[in-house]
């Protein structure tokens, strides 16, 4: 392994991983990725509780949503650097550092808030959703500046602009969503956060795991649950 220091390993130098205790397998992927990109110093965050439990039909679904958000809250706390979140179905191209320097290189000259190691991937197009997945600006680099996307499966987080982030999650925001859509995704497209990304996938979701997909069932304690959570991590 070069000894090369990247963009990568200085700019961004807190790294978590999202998964489930029970998902063995899915621990065996990730860190046979980390480990041939060249990737150290990941840290792998558990999810323990479901407060979600009443609105999404599997745990998968229901922890990312919780996992995310608890993740920013923690960086907001803890941090002082750039973080990355990672969910543990990811894959790396050949030469992951090699590719992003240049991209990186140019997002610290942005004023960012989130940045995605993907293609954004646009939206089902209705009016609600009309612009996620555009982009909007385009660098010689890769770096594309874009609405949003849908699939939030590696990003970072720009850490001087994490209390804007945080205060996307505001509960009245995600209230008004549809009970039908991912929460994360939702709730960072179309915020008027300064969101990036790559115009190309140089991190993609391994064909090896079926597809995590948010479900919803319209229980009535959906809002409760999501309020009692929001009080725990001081955002309610």
């Amino acid at each position: 392994m070069s000894a090369k220091n990247y963009k990568f390993d200085t700019y961004l130098p807190h790294r978590y991983i999202m998964t489930i205790k029970e998902n063995t397998n899915r621990h065996i992927h990730f860190k046979e990725q980390l480990k041939d990109a060249g990737i150290e110093n990941t840290k792998v965050h558990f999810s323990k509780k479901f407060l979600f439990r009443s609105c999404f039909k599997n745990t998968a679904s229901r922890s990312m949503t919780e996992t995310h958000i608890y993740i920013h809250k923690l960086a907001q706390k803890l941090h002082k650097e750039n973080v990355v979140i990672f969910e543990d179905d990811i894959c790396f191209v050949d030469h992951f550092k090699e590719k992003m320097e240049p991209i990186l290189l140019d997002l610290e000259k942005q004023d960012w808030d989130i940045f995605y190691f993907f293609k954004p991937i646009k939206g089902n197009r209705t009016d609600y959703d009309a612009r996620r997945g555009d982009i909007v600006e385009e660098f010689d680099s890769g770096l594309v500046k874009t609405i949003g996307t849908i699939n939030t499966h590696a990003l970072a987080i720009n850490i001087k602009n994490i209390d804007k982030i945080v205060r996307t999650y505001n509960l009245e925001y995600i209230k008004n969503l549809p009970l039908q859509i991912r929460i994360i995704d939702k709730s960072l497209s179309n915020s008027g956060l300064n969101m990036y990304a790559c115009n190309e996938d140089l991190i993609y979701q391994s064909e090896k795991f079926p597809s995590s997909t948010m479900h919803a069932n319209p229980n009535p304690s959906l809002w409760e649950n999501i309020r009692l959570y929001f009080k725990q991590v001081g955002n309610g």
